[in-house]
């Protein structure tokens, strides 16, 4: 097995339009509904970012956080809608911090074109124009 050199470039500080980072290792969205159907987020998401953040990553790209709840593409993702969802997004920045790694919000919105999920099952969905 090869160590890698902390002098790689990978490893190195990286600078991005202003906002330096403590290497090049980025962590890109991930998907996985680990939160709720209402858009709050969970504490498996807190504990999951955390973990990579710990790790050494210098950066994690969130999943798509919905900004309207009539643009949301899945259900089960934080959204970012309300002002009922800034403390936990608080909590899991400042969670991510404690490690020198930042934390970039992905904003969505699925516009017209969205599916409309429906909240009797969690499996059903339906396609509505």
């Amino acid at each position: 097995m090869v160590t890698p050199s902390t002098t790689d470039p990978i490893f190195q500080p990286l600078t991005i339009n202003g906002l330096t980072l403590k290497n090049g290792v980025v962590r890109s969205s991930l998907g996985g509904r680990v939160d709720y159907y209402d858009g709050s987020m969970s504490d498996a998401l807190i504990a999951w970012d955390r973990h990579f953040a710990r790790g050494g990553v210098s950066a994690i790209i969130s999943s798509n956080a919905g900004i309207r709840t009539d643009g949301i593409a899945v259900p089960g993702y934080a959204s970012i809608d309300d002002d009922r969802t800034i403390p936990s997004w608080r909590a899991l920045v400042g969670e991510v911090h404690k490690y020198d790694c930042r934390y970039i919000i992905q904003l969505h919105f699925s516009g017209r074109l969205r599916r409309h999920w429906t909240t009797r099952s969690a499996s059903m969905a339906c396609w509505s124009r």
